[in-house]
This record gives C-alpha cells, sequence and structure tokens, in this order.
C-alpha cells in the first residue's frame, strides 16, 4: 500500500487564504484512522516542505489558489507538472512552493513518486484579515465534500 501525505496549508491572517486550513481541518478526522494516510496542517516555509515530504509515496497538498480565472469557491486539481511549471509568488527567501519542490528533484533527495495539489479558487489572497468573504464562506459546505471526493479518488 503507498502511503500518502496530505497537507492542508494557507495563512490565517491573510484574507481567504485561511480556506486549505479549513478545509483540511474538516476532512482530517475522516483519514485520522486510515493506514497509510498521514494527515497534517503545514504552516512553514517552502523549505520545511522539503523535509516534511520525505518518506511518502503520495504528496496531496489542499492550498488556495488566486487564478481570477475561475468562480470562487471552484477547485482545480494540479498534477506535478503544472506545480513544477509555476513561477508563483516569491516568498520568504526567496524560494516558492515549485522552486522548493524542484530542489528536492535537483539535490536527489526522496520525494514522493505522485504530487497532486488541490487548489481551492479564493479570489483575493493579499490583504490581512482573519475572515473569510461572505461570497467563499458559502461555498465551504460545497468544497469539503468535493475535496474529499477528490483525494478518495487519488488515494484508491
Amino acid at each position: 500500500m503507498a502511503s500518502t501525505l496530505i497537507l492542508y496549508m494557507g495563512n490565517p491572517i491573510v484574507k481567504n487564504d485561511q480556506v486549505g486550513l479549513i478545509v483540511g481541518s474538516r476532512i482530517a478526522s475522516f483519514y485520522s484512522s486510515r493506514a497509510g494516510v498521514d494527515v497534517k496542517q503545514f504552516g512553514g516555509s517552502p523549505l520545511d516542505l522539503v523535509s516534511d515530504i520525505q518518506g511518502y509515496d503520495r504528496l496531496i497538498l489542499i492550498d488556495s489558489i488566486s487564478t481570477g480565472q475561475r468562480p470562487i469557491g471552484s477547485i482545480k486539481l494540479f498534477a506535478e507538472e503544472d506545480i513544477l511549471a509555476g513561477e508563483g509568488d516569491v516568498y520568504l527567501h526567496g524560494m516558492n512552493l515549485s522552486e522548493a519542490l524542484k530542489l528536492c528533484r535537483r539535490l536527489q533527495l526522496p520525494f514522493p513518486g505522485e504530487l497532486h495539489l488541490i487548489g481551492i479558487e479564493a479570489g483575493v489572497i493579499y490583504e490581512f484579515d482573519e475572515s473569510l468573504s461572505a461570497e467563499l464562506r458559502d461555498t465551504l459546505p460545497r468544497i469539503t465534500p468535493e475535496v474529499r471526493k477528490i483525494i478518495e479518488e487519488l488515494i484508491r
């Protein structure tokens, strides 16, 4: 059986960015007793991610995205090639998620054979505010089961 790590992430003080944290915490209990599946909240830097993913066969990330191309609350599943191709924003110490994962590959560190990102379209994610917008908050009852369904398909 493949070992799977589900990491849910976000920033609780940035408007709408905490949607990954909210959805992840809601689904964590469904997988807490499933053999071969670990669910963890992630709040570190992209470099911290490099050490956290060691030893897993499959990595599933749950996070907010802000593309402006989809309705708020919509979900997009990204495959490894989509994630590694991303330029994204510059984070602390000049490294984003894509660059951290590429670093794993370059250094030939043990890396999950499967990598997926479940992106939740969040709209504005660059304002300090500890709440979700009403528009995003209203989609939570639909988002959580959709994310669970995607995870179930990925870990079968």
